[in-house]
């Protein structure tokens, strides 16, 4: 464990139902620790101003709200999310292992404010249908994770990763991000080689120095991104909307696109297509 000791939890009588919500707040983890010994499932259930045990193993959680929790270098494996509020909450170096938040939120619109997951990992963790505008996702490894139809305007993705290194010559690269709206994110320095990253919005997003070699971009909206030093070597980018993309200045060798993408690519140079 990332603090060096490891919390046991006593055998559950029975995996429970909280059906109705308590008039008072879950404010300590003392209070949560009773909950978790006799019941494994949370409906309409408030967590505020507390940091959460180390190590969360299939739970789920219904319509919960969390304010002000502290996830920082927790294990959640197998928990499942279903339309639940995070609001100023940390993940930092948590390790999210397949779970799933379906119709989440991260994001608090009055304070324009995101949670924050960096240096975060999250191995065969779904993120569906979410709202993780402004969230902070510097540092963070995305490998083995899947993003589907979720809101990402703003979020902070510099120098995420999608590679895992298995032994001391050998790394995988694996991440699903697809039908998501990353207007304005930054991936500054991110790693997303061979990564999955279809029908994407990432109008005015910031790549520079980002490395997208053999990346699936297909059906992309870059609109209006910069790019500097961007390496998109073996990329796919059939169907994308490409302007702004300035050959001149990026190594284009193995990239795939479309025939009416050419005309797109050599008028950004200036050639006059006909």
């Amino acid at each position: 464990m990332a603090r060096g000791r490891q919390r046991t939890w006593p055998a559950r009588n029975s995996p429970g139902h909280l059906t109705s919500k308590p008039v008072d707040p879950v404010t300590s983890i003392i209070q949560l620790e009773k909950l978790l010994q006799a019941q494994s499932q949370f409906t309409e259930v408030t967590f505020e101003e507390f940091e959460w045990p180390e190590e969360s193993e299939e739970f789920r959680f219904s319509h919960c709200h969390f304010l002000g929790i502290g996830f920082r270098d927790n294990q959640f494996l197998e928990c499942h999310f279903e339309d639940c509020e995070f609001d100023s909450c940390a993940f930092d170096s948590a390790r999210l292992s397949d779970c799933t938040f379906h119709k989440c939120k991260f994001y608090n619109s009055e304070k324009e404010a995101g949670c924050s997951f960096k240096f975060a990992s999250f191995p065969g963790t779904t993120f569906c249908q979410s709202d993780l505008s402004l969230c902070n996702f510097s540092r963070a490894n995305l490998y083995r994770m899947e993003m589907e139809q979720c809101q990402g305007t703003g979020m902070d993705c510099s120098y995420a990763t999608t590679a895992q290194n298995i032994g001391p010559s050998v790394t995988l690269n694996s991440a699903r991000l697809a039908d998501c709206n990353f207007s304005y994110a930054d991936f500054t320095g991110a790693w997303l080689c061979d990564a999955e990253l279809p029908e994407n919005r990432f109008s005015h997003a910031l790549f520079n120095n980002a490395n997208l070699e053999n990346t699936v971009l297909v059906d992309c909206d870059l609109h209006g991104i910069e790019a500097k030093d961007v390496v998109i070597r073996g990329a796919d980018l059939r169907g994308a909307q490409i302007s702004g993309l300035d050959i001149r200045e990026i190594d284009m060798t193995g990239v795939k696109i479309n025939d009416y993408q050419q005309r797109v690519l050599l008028e950004e140079i200036g050639l006059v297509v006909e």
